[in-house]
């Protein structure tokens, strides 16, 4: 009883802002104007049934591995109508130990399904910073309350990117959040052209630009860097954050490294990956057996549909209905072998994107090496990844070859 009684400043810190009232049936108002009843209500005795911290990167045990379909329903997936459709899985894993957490979700077509993250921050005075969103399903929302709980309530959402796989979730989730203050990267584009209120972002979006440095709520604890390029029929934007306190940097599709095992979202339901097992169409209409070994094998070959354009070692051949795909032999094997383990830029965007404008995309690889960053969390494949500007570098080498001058880049370490 003592302790409820606390003023809030002194329970969530100061200058931060009071958590919601998750605790009564409280109602959000969204931008319209209209209220509608928030999800089931959570009190700080579900909280302390349901959050257990755990070291950095391992599993985090939650009831969202009890969560129902009615919880990962996603209504709106016609928007972007990929797979996994309808029903959107969501684990949460703390990164950094109470104060960086990774919510996942599944993206992909054909059965080339890979994960995607929004990544969590609890502020310094009390709060959370939201950084790429996914698909606010009921389960989301709930695992995101947990962390309203103990960190206090959500103070600002972030698009970091144009690409549309990412901003599809932005409006959709801004609305839960009302309260919060909202950026996105720059230059938002569509086909045909429309204004931003026409792709479901709210009206209030503070467009992040370098030129407002030291004018963002959150700067004190973030320095950003952009990738501003234009590519083929529109521009390829994204905003990295280098978190200073726990010395993370924020990436979206910039870099990733790949696991050698799928991720544990990848296997909620493991038929896409039992389904890229398949050789042949001698496999036919049946999945391989789902065994250890075929979802890893399967894994490996959504890796390769992932980051190449077409791996050497498969041919298209719409006879072999339903695979439509001849594997011909085994050396794709060590191919995925090679891209494993490491820090790596997709060579998709390399070849469509970066050698567009390679000097452009040096300079934004420049000014990340100048943060003194010891781990990368990307919105893809693994996370955390333990690594430093030296790492990057090294990775963004194939940019030095094309480059006019000395193709140095700045000491951080």
């Amino acid at each position: 009883q003592r302790r409820s009684m606390k003023p809030a400043a002194s329970r969530w810190g100061a200058g931060a802002r009071t958590p919601p009232a998750v605790g009564s049936p409280a109602q959000r108002r969204d931008a319209s104007g209209s209220s509608r009843a928030r999800r089931r209500p959570w009190s700080r005795a579900d909280s302390a049934r349901a959050f257990k911290t755990t070291e950095a990167g391992t599993r985090t045990k939650t009831t969202s591995e009890e969560a129902g379909e009615d919880e990962q329903r996603w209504d709106l997936w016609l928007a972007l109508p990929l797979q996994p459709g309808k029903r959107r899985v969501t684990r949460r894993r703390e990164l950094v130990k109470n104060k960086i957490y990774s919510f996942e979700q599944l993206l992909g077509t054909l059965d080339v399904i890979v994960n995607q993250r929004m990544t969590v921050v609890a502020l310094r005075g009390g709060g959370l910073f939201v950084h790429s969103p996914v698909a606010p399903t009921k389960e989301c929302l709930r695992l995101l309350e947990e962390l309203e709980l103990k960190h206090g309530s959500v103070r600002y959402i972030v698009l970091p990117t144009t690409a549309v796989e990412h901003k599809v979730f932005f409006g959709p989730f801004c609305r839960e959040f009302p309260e919060a203050e909202l950026f996105a990267a720059p230059r938002q584009w569509s086909i045909p052209p429309l204004p931003n209120s026409f792709l479901g972002f709210p009206r209030k979006v503070t467009t992040i630009s370098t030129e407002k440095r030291g004018e963002y709520p959150w700067q004190r604890e973030f320095d950003i860097a952009i990738l501003n390029l234009t590519v083929g029929i529109g521009p390829f934007v994204e905003v990295a954050f280098y978190h200073k306190s726990t010395r993370t940097l924020l990436v979206t599709d910039t870099c990733f490294m790949i696991p050698e095992e799928p991720p544990e979202v990848c296997q909620v339901d493991p038929t896409p990956l039992l389904k890229r097992a398949r050789d042949d169409k001698r496999d036919g209409m049946v999945m391989s057996k789902d065994t250890e070994a075929n979802r890893i094998k399967g894994w490996w070959k959504t890796i390769l549909f992932s980051i190449f354009f077409q791996p050497s070692s498969v041919e298209f051949a719409p006879w072999e209905w339903p695979t439509a795909l001849v594997w011909r032999d085994d050396r794709w094997v060590e191919k995925v072998k090679t891209v494993q383990n490491k820090l790596l830029v997709a060579p998709i965007l390399q070849e469509l994107v970066f050698s567009r404008d390679p000097n452009g995309a040096l300079e934004y690889m420049r000014k990340l090496c100048k943060f003194r960053f010891r781990r990368i969390v990307p919105a893809h494949f693994d996370a955390p990844i333990e690594a430093t500007p030296r790492d990057l570098r090294r990775a963004a080498a194939f940019l030095k070859d094309g480059e006019d001058g000395d193709g140095d880049y700045p000491e951080s370490e």
